[in-house]
């Protein structure tokens, strides 16, 4: 089960669910914002914020060196949650957790290492952006879009509730069955 935090405006929903994490106890957190003014992408690169989009980041317990696996689980509960919302979507999978659609990046995930619960059991921390109703104008460093563009509509309340579901299943799947069937549902 998720512990929910939603907010108005962060500076970072990656650095709000790191220091929730303090006193969290092994709790799964999923924090939100309407207004992030200071994300961040992988490389030091900063991820743009625009109106309507979704902003959350996850921190849940998960060794950091199993990462591989939470980063397939990330990318591919993307996917699949796009599906739900339209199943001939032409989603794909980057390597190794771009989601495009029709082309352009739909959305960015950020994978950190926290502090907190228990040295062997530290909280990961994975934030997510997605375009949901807007993308970037501009350079960027790949082609960019959104679900809207796509005619997929959707809010960030639904559109968070069905990836925390397929995240879920995926999480399940992978404990059950292991790196193996995760792999193949990526390939």
């Amino acid at each position: 089960m998720w512990r929910y935090f939603e907010y108005e405006e962060l500076t970072s929903t990656n650095d709000e669910a790191l220091a929730l994490t303090a006193s969290a106890g092994g709790e799964k957190l999923a924090v939100t914002a309407t207004r992030q003014t200071g994300g961040r992408g992988r490389r030091g690169r900063s991820w743009v914020s625009l109106e309507g989009n979704l902003f959350m980041s996850l921190a849940l317990p998960f060794a950091a060196e199993k990462s591989a696996a939470l980063v397939l689980i990330s990318s591919l509960s993307l996917l699949e949650a796009v599906k739900e919302f339209d199943q001939n979507a032409g989603v794909k999978l980057k390597w190794p957790n771009d989601v495009l659609l029709n082309g352009g990046k739909i959305s960015g995930i950020l994978l950190e290492k926290g502090a907190g619960f228990s040295r062997r059991r530290r909280p990961m921390i994975v934030g997510i952006g997605v375009n949901l109703r807007a993308s970037p104008a501009g350079e960027t460093v790949y082609p960019v879009t959104d679900l809207a563009a796509a005619g997929i509509k959707t809010d960030c309340r639904t559109f968070k509730e069905v990836y925390l579901r397929r995240f879920d299943a995926l999480t399940n799947l992978w404990e059950q069955k292991g790196m193996p069937a995760l792999t193949e549902k990526w390939l």
